[in-house]
């Protein structure tokens, strides 16, 4: 079956994937607008629709789009992965994580599918089906870099620190300027207390990338860990500099400076109980050279 130009669905297909390979999104949009129109009946054209919304940043209007691809096609495991890609961009993880859920289900071995339902189980506190499906991942893609560096994080989570910095680990030797992983192995030596390999780790991520407010405040948290207030206090600023409504950043920088305050007086108070301490040495002395 083709078009009244003589294209048919499976050109039309062929096309509209060659764009989006080409990350050609207002056009991919453009054309997958005609596709609709020359194939209403047909899932293809919608489904591409969407698929350029939603990396055009407009992710209600890419679910509607996989809504009708869907209702088109109803067995069609992209259109629930993407649907729930889009979903999750507007913090519905929920609803998001049934998508991937169907998805999966459709296509139980596709590495980058299970790799969604992990990290939207993450982030609804679901670690142990988040570890299960990064493991599946990795047996399917043992070179997904992503997939360590999440499970390692999801491992933190469950305070699995010490089994957590070996997916680090190997997330940066597949990626050697990853600065998330860096960034995420510092927060593990940080829970372990070693704050000292713990900045290190930040000072590679912030050297991978200098806009990068999270290590910034998280290399704060370990210098106050270190009493190293000033430079903490510099990383938060950092970090709120970057990212303006980072309430994290501004709690950290108010309670390092309050424990700033608090080391000076102590010190302070130590100095006057020396001196009077000084003061009466002195007065025995001086009472004892007129016994």
């Amino acid at each position: 079956m083709a078009d009244e130009n003589g294209k048919s669905v499976e050109e039309w297909e062929k096309e509209l994937q060659a764009l989006a390979e080409a990350n050609q999104w207002e056009k991919l949009l453009e054309d997958a607008r005609e596709c609709e129109n020359k194939y209403p009946n047909k899932a293809i054209g919608f489904f591409a629709r969407g698929f350029a919304e939603y990396h055009l940043g407009r992710f209600k209007e890419a679910i509607l789009k996989f809504d009708k691809a869907l209702e088109l096609k109803a067995e069609y495991a992209e259109a629930y992965n993407n649907r729930g890609n889009a979903k999750k961009a507007l913090g519905n993880s929920i609803d998001a994580l049934a998508d991937f859920n169907m998805a999966v289900k459709l296509k139980p071995n596709n590495a980058e599918m299970l790799f969604n339902r992990a990290n939207a189980n993450g982030e609804l506190g679901f670690y142990e089906s988040a570890l299960n499906d990064y493991e599946e991942v990795i047996r399917l893609n043992p070179i997904h870099a992503a997939a360590f560096k999440n499970r390692g994080i999801a491992k933190g989570a469950l305070g699995l620190h010490a089994d957590a910095l070996a997916d680090f680990d190997r997330a940066i030797q597949l990626v050697e300027h990853y600065a998330d992983a860096y960034n995420a192995r510092g927060v593990a030596k940080g829970k372990m207390l070693l704050h000292e390999e713990a900045i290190a780790d930040y000072d590679k991520a912030i050297a991978v990338d200098e806009y990068f407010a999270e290590a910034y405040n998280n290399r704060g948290t370990s210098k106050a860990a270190l009493e190293l207030f000033d430079g903490a206090i510099e990383d938060y600023e950092k970090a709120i500099k970057i990212k303006p409504e980072y309430v994290e950043a501004y709690h950290n920088r108010g309670l390092t400076i309050a424990q700033k305050i608090a080391k000076l007086q102590s010190e302070d108070q130590k100095k006057k109980t020396t001196i009077h301490f000084s003061l009466q040495e002195l007065q025995d002395i001086d009472v004892r050279s007129y016994d």
